[in-house]
């Protein structure tokens, strides 16, 4: 876990080169699929989780068509212990389970294009660390099974994403721009894991809508 801060302190001191000058900030609301390999009776097949979060574009002073786009969004969800080792998501109804709260914080450089006046695609990647905290709840599984959980997200890399994402814009007015942004996020720790039942489990597909809002 200590690893996984210090490289989020590292994603953020890059982002502190940029923050002079922001062009764009971009609040959103969305929601993660997280793919879930159910191994028995534990875990739903596939959690669909809502998101809260936040971008921001520095644009690179040597090419216009490039930018730096920082962003942040957090997530809330339940994990059960599995007799397979491993933490699996759930619905937030289950009641022997715990609280886990994401946060996704990722440093894409994205290329524009320009459709038309109005319309805009974006397209790009870079990296991305999923922060994850555990909680106990009411009727939550033994403290045990709960420390399992929080310690399995931070073994193995599997804090560590790399990312690809698309944003398809259209501009309503000078300062106030939609936005629609599509983001896939590769499990590529479990190449890590020889236990692991599928390469792609744990992968996230995220989708979100926001306004785009500009700053000068």
């Amino acid at each position: 876990m200590k690893r996984t801060f210090l490289a989020a302190a590292m994603l953020l001191a890059s982002v502190s080169g940029f923050a002079l000058d922001p062009e764009f900030v971009n609040p959103r609301i969305g929601f993660i699929l997280i793919n879930n390999v159910v191994t028995g009776e534990v875990g739903a097949p596939d959690a669909l989780v809502n998101t809260l979060g936040v971008s921001v574009r520095f644009p690179l002073p040597k090419n216009p068509r490039l930018s730096f786009d920082p962003g942040l969004d957090v997530y809330w969800t339940k994990y059960e212990w599995g007799a397979d080792l491993r933490a699996h998501p759930t619905e937030l109804e289950t009641a022997d389970a715990g609280l886990v709260i994401g946060a996704i914080l990722d440093a894409p450089v994205l290329w524009r294009w320009e459709i038309s006046d109005r319309f805009e695609a974006l397209l790009g990647g870079g990296a991305a660390l999923a922060i994850r905290a555990t909680f106990e709840t009411a009727g939550s599984g033994s403290d045990e099974d709960i420390k399992s959980i929080g310690t399995w997200f931070y073994q193995k890399l599997r804090w560590f994403y790399p990312e690809a994402q698309v944003r398809l814009s259209y501009r309503l007015q000078e300062r106030f721009t939609f936005e629609f942004v599509i983001r896939g996020f590769l499990p590529l720790f479990n190449i890590l894991d020889p236990d692991a039942p599928s390469f792609f489990d744990h992968g996230m597909l995220h989708a979100a809508m926001g306004m785009r809002i500009k700053l000068r």
